[in-house]
């Protein structure tokens, strides 16, 4: 596809991308056996100029949405792709999965589909069956098309077309844990600049190697180890989630056998691979001197897991110094802060009263401890407001604001709910937090905040007290409130 597209949309940067890289590596597959499946920029590019030209010939045209349900494979990525190359709008959908039940699949599924008024849906064999009838019940759908049923086709170039760099280059699902998911629309001007300007902070380039399991439904997973590799030209090794979380040493293989320098993590994968890593295919001898950032993001960060990372893999040469994080969501593209690759992660304990009852966060010999999510990018603006809008100060704890050039432009079909949290180029994140010689600390989330009595609770910190207990399973554990009439305030409730 020799599109001469400029470089301030996908199209013009991958195409000039292709270009640069020539017949370099770029995808590793890793397998659930640990086999492994090598792939050029150029390979991943002509699978992706194969499903540009199914798509051309089923009648998709520019700024139409595509819909990807596929398994961990290149089809994966080449799919996705392909939407992008020929000015699709694409939107990546979880498959099933044993932790939730069929008919909730479907159902939800089902109004996604809808919500996104996507022409076509791409998925596998054993899936397309149980997925036509939703598709042929909504009246946007043109087509189903299954992965590895198209006869091989010539793929054949683009027609060169104008697109706005402003213009939505792919919708992401955001993963927001009350009511139906909502579509946040991004342009290609945000992805590129949160891209680059990211890319920058943590020095993201050819050399460097990055070594993931995350899934790209989700938006860590989609910027960090999908996007960010495809622009700034590093190297990705990829695992299925649903084969790590069964193996999680395909991680750690991974890593010391490729050298790996970056990759990212929810709070949750700290602990959990600290537990739960036998020996893996190296006999456990694995070699993580490499890793120059391992990224803590998409939940609250804790000490605690990254001390038990240390604990468990310090031995592996893992390096303290090479813990990172940040503050990261899907309405800003990705990240709004980053922290530990200029210095190490700043960690501080404040007093649990002074939080609680008068939302100041105040350093204290003991109480809570709080990690930093780092600072913000540069032309991102943090800000603390009060619950009457007010800007607060200085350690005072209140719902975190970001002005960003990588902002969202709107819940998809939902401007009632754009308005209620985007404002004049500043989106209101509905979490709590403070900030502390520029660096931001997370409290919490402003809708889970459970107040008994006149005094704030918040729910991560009941959760980690009862995760302590012997006999209650890491991680499984919810605090939620609940309205006592009669008390005339919220009775707390511990789920374990």
């Amino acid at each position: 596809m020799n599109a001469p597209w400029t470089e301030d949309t996908l199209q013009g940067v991958l195409t000039a991308n292709r270009a640069r890289m020539a017949g370099q590596d770029f995808l590793t597959l890793v397998n659930a056996d640990g086999t492994e499946q090598g792939l050029s920029y150029d390979d991943v590019f002509a699978a992706a100029e194969q499903w540009g030209t199914r798509y051309q010939a089923s009648g998709l045209e520019q700024g139409d949405r595509v819909v990807v349900i596929l398994r961990h494979g290149l089809d994966l990525y080449a799919a996705y792709i392909g939407a992008i190359l020929i000015g699709a709008v694409p939107a990546m959908f979880a498959h099933p999965s044993a932790k939730l039940s069929e008919s909730v699949y479907f159902e939800t599924v089902r109004a996604l589909l809808d919500s996104s008024q996507a022409r076509l849906l791409v998925t596998y064999p054993d899936l397309a069956p149980k997925l036509q009838p939703l598709v042929e019940a909504l009246p946007s759908f043109d087509a189903l098309m299954v992965a590895g049923q198209q006869q091989t086709v010539a793929a054949t170039p683009v027609v060169p077309t104008r697109i706005d760099p402003d213009s939505p280059a792919f919708l992401q699902y955001s993963s927001g844990t009350t009511g139906l998911k909502k579509g946040v629309t991004i342009s290609h001007r945000a992805l590129l600049w949160q891209v680059g300007a990211y890319g920058d902070m943590i020095g993201a380039d050819e050399r460097d190697v990055i070594v993931s399991w995350l899934p790209l439904y989700h938006d860590m997973g989609l910027i960090t180890c999908f996007f960010l590799p495809l622009v700034r030209r590093c190297r990705l090794v990829a695992i299925s989630p649903f084969d790590w979380v069964q193996r999680p040493t395909l991680w750690l293989d991974a890593v010391a056998r490729h050298r790996g320098t970056l990759g990212w993590l929810p709070n949750f994968a700290y602990s959990f691979m600290a537990r739960n890593a036998g020996d893996g295919v190296t006999g456990g001898n694995w070699d993580l001197s490499s890793m120059r950032g391992l990224v803590n993001c998409s939940e609250p960060i804790t000490a605690a897991a990254h001390q038990a990372f240390l604990d468990r893999f310090g031995p592996h040469r893992f390096r303290a110094e090479a813990l990172a994080g940040s503050y990261a969501m899907a309405e800003t593209t990705f990240a709004a802060t980053s922290g530990g690759f200029a210095a190490p992660l700043k960690v501080e304990t404040v007093d649990i009263a002074a939080l609680t009852e008068q939302q100041v966060a105040r350093p204290a010999p003991v109480g809570r401890t709080l990690v930093s999510s780092g600072i913000a990018l540069p032309q991102t603006r943090l800000t603390i407001r009060g619950a009457d809008g007010s800007v607060l100060g200085e350690r005072q704890v209140g719902e975190i604001e970001i002005g960003s050039p990588s902002l969202f432009r709107g819940y998809d079909g939902q401007p009632e709910r754009t308005a209620e949290v985007l404002h004049e180029g500043r989106y209101l994140s509905g979490d709590l937090g403070y900030l502390a010689d520029g660096h931001l600390f997370v409290v919490g989330r402003k809708r889970d905040l459970i107040i008994v009595g006149g005094k704030n609770i918040y729910p991560h910190d009941v959760e980690a007290l009862a995760c302590a207990v012997d006999g209650v399973l890491p991680g499984r554990a919810v605090a939620l409130g609940d309205a006592d009439e009669v008390a005339g305030t919220e009775r707390l409730i511990l789920i374990v």
